[in-house]
């Protein structure tokens, strides 16, 4: 069980980078922990596959991370099983209720750590937004008038 939450630790701080320095133009660094983190959502495995094919990027470094990400996976789902298994042996309810109630625990953290990073950007436009502002008026106060 630790090694589970291990891994779903690690995922959730991949995602909190990726998020806090975005994602809409990811450099060579950011490249294969996005490929990574599309191991661990639903479809994402083929989303990641068809996009860099037709990107036409580079299939050694596909190769390499897709081979990181498949360790962690299989690692995880193998634990997962393993433990699970052992511990729920006899009751399988009790199995069952224990993985929805930590699906739903993991989903509201992670949930939770989304809307605080979404509030912390905007704050800092924000802040960017005011000292623009005091920049302009002490600028326009040292200015000496028009005539």
């Amino acid at each position: 069980m630790l090694i589970v939450v291990i891994i779903v630790v690690v995922v959730i701080v991949i995602i909190i980078v990726i998020e806090v320095d975005g994602l809409s133009a990811p450099g060579p660094e950011r490249e294969g922990l996005l490929i990574i983190v599309c191991w661990f959502i639903p479809g994402g495995r083929t989303a990641v596959t068809l996009s860099c094919g037709l990107i036409r990027y580079s299939w050694r470094r596909f190769a390499v991370a897709t081979a990181i990400a498949a360790v962690i996976w299989a690692s995880y789902a193998f634990f997962a099983g393993r433990i699970g298994g052992k511990a729920f042996e006899d009751m399988p309810v009790v199995g069952f209720a224990v993985a929805f109630g930590g699906a739903l625990v993991i989903s509201g953290i992670i949930e939770l750590i989304r809307r605080i990073v979404a509030w912390r950007k905007v704050k800092r436009k924000m802040e960017q937004k005011m000292e623009q502002k005091d920049e302009q008026k002490d600028e326009s106060e040292g200015a000496p008038p028009e005539a």
